[in-house]
């Protein structure tokens, strides 16, 4: 995936061929070679880059689990944190535009619910519970499966 400034490729790969992904970076300028940003016992896959540039959003799989989602800092020691751990399935996940803002989908009423109904907020690299913004505008119709933001200056709203 790329960076929002277009400089790096941030992806997942086993160059050990161990049967874990782990995350590299990848700089466009100069051609130098990856930079190992994560390196853990679970298969790591990037699912979105922050606007601000500051995280990548990633799903982690550990054998017998499912999908959980985690934050890495693209900056300095690479520090991570979980958005959300749990015994449920939780996938495509979507940073807002404001990078305060991960919408994702989860399994964890039973059935998998859109991104409208499951956000977290992202400060100062801790997580914080928000609450999910409901209204016949920013229901995802059925067939909707990625998250999308409408734009907003004050709170996006996952629709």
């Amino acid at each position: 995936m790329w960076s929002p400034r277009g400089d790096y490729l941030v992806f997942g790969a086993n160059p050990k061929l161990a049967g874990v992904m782990d995350l590299y970076q990848l700089p466009l300028i100069n051609a130098a070679r990856e930079e190992l940003v994560l390196t853990t016992q679970q298969i790591k896959q990037p699912e979105d880059w922050s606007s601000d540039g500051q995280f990548v959003v990633y799903r982690t799989t550990s054998p017998g689990r499912v999908n959980d989602l985690w934050a890495v800092s693209m900056q300095g020691d690479h520090k991570t944190f979980a958005i959300v751990d749990t015994a449920a399935d939780e996938k495509a996940a979507q940073f807002a535009p404001d990078a305060h803002w991960v919408a994702f989908e989860s399994n964890e009423t039973g059935s998998y619910e859109k991104p409208a109904n499951r956000c977290r907020c992202l400060r100062r690299g801790s997580v914080a519970h928000c609450k999910a913004i409901r209204d016949s505008s920013t229901q995802p119709r059925p067939t909707d499966n990625v998250s999308s933001w409408t734009p907003s200056p004050k709170m996006p709203v996952p629709r």
